[in-house]
């Protein structure tokens, strides 16, 4: 079972906002985009780990959110390209991988897996 949430509503995805968890959400279009294809096994298999070895990331949620499914994200969070992943605290964002740049997270997780 995957532990990535997959969001379309605006609402749903402010609740987690306002948690005290941090967020590791990949903004995503698997519909069409191929490296966003190539990217979600990797996404889930580190959601997964996380889940069971918690002291690793702790309170982190892992979620998907697909914008052609979920419009309001692309202008909310400035989303130019995808796939896009962010890192969110109390609804602050504190790291920001923008499109091509996870292609190369994609080969640095593989190899430390």
């Amino acid at each position: 079972m995957s532990e990535v949430l997959h969001i379309e509503d605006r609402s749903e995805f402010q609740d987690l906002l306002d948690t005290e968890t941090f967020l590791v959400v990949d903004f995503t279009a698997p519909g069409w985009c191929r490296p966003c294809q190539r990217f979600a096994p990797i996404f889930e298999s580190t959601a997964e780990y996380a889940s069971v070895h918690s002291d690793w990331l702790g309170l982190t949620t892992f979620v998907a959110v697909d914008v052609d499914k979920a419009d309001w994200a692309t202008e909310e969070f400035g989303i130019r390209g995808v796939p896009t992943v962010k890192l969110f605290h109390q609804g602050e964002v504190l790291a920001d991988l923008k499109a091509r740049a996870v292609l190369p997270l994609i080969d640095e997780i593989k190899s430390n897996f």
